[in-house]
Formats: structure tokens, sequence, C-alpha cells
């Protein structure tokens, strides 16, 4: 049972992209996964794989910017996306100093565990 949740969760996007399928002329074309090199690197040049829902064709179309109401963040958005960033630094912050401690206990570990021991140095 769907419901209606997809088309709720493509209004809630703002924006849903819509490609023409160049086989049956119809909008019902979604991106679909890249599979192999070629759409790897053609992905280089913003050309994605899409998939027509109609008649199952797959073919590579330009992908076009969103329009421009989608790109400016109200000021919440943009207060929230600073206390994210600033987030993620200090947990990047906190994990580097656990990790490199960690490391350096494991190589003061190495240490003693290798060391010249200078007990007996072969003779009397």
């Amino acid at each position: 049972m769907d419901w209606g949740l997809r088309s709720i969760r493509i209004r809630c996007r703002g924006y849903r992209e819509s490609v023409i399928c160049p086989k049956c002329k119809t909008d019902n074309a979604h991106r679909s996964h890249r599979e192999g090199l070629k759409d790897y690197v053609v992905s280089l040049f913003q050309y994605y794989p899409y998939r027509c829902k109609e008649c199952g064709i797959r073919f590579s179309e330009l992908r076009r910017r969103p329009p421009e109401t989608a790109k400016k963040p109200t000021s919440s958005e943009a207060e929230i996306r600073v206390t994210r960033a600033s987030y993620r630094w200090k947990q990047k912050r906190r994990e580097f100093l656990i990790y490199g401690s960690a490391l350096l206990v494991f190589l003061g570990f190495i240490y003693y565990l290798t060391r010249d021991r200078g007990g007996s140095s072969g003779g009397e």
C-alpha cells in the first residue's frame, strides 16, 4: 500500500527533476545507478544515467541545476548548517586526539618490547 508517501517525499524536497525520455518522449524518467566505468567517467562531465519508467530504456542526460530559489537557505537552516559543521569539527578533533594518543601508546609499547636491554655483552 503506497498511500501517496512517494509523492509527499518528492514534494517535500522542493525540486523534482523532470527528464524527458528520448524514445517514448514522456517525462517519467528517474535517476539510475551508475554501472561500469563508462557511467563513472561520463558523470565527471555532469552526464548521469536515467531510466524511463514507461519503456525501460536507459540513457545519459546532462543534469540540470535546481532553481535558484532552492539554493537560498533560510536563516534558521544556515544556523543549523553552521552548528552541524562545528559539531563535526569537534568530533573529528576528538577522534584525532584519541587515535593519536593511542598511536603514541602503541609506539611506546613497541619500543619497550624491542629496546636493547644492555645485558651481557658477550664476555666475562
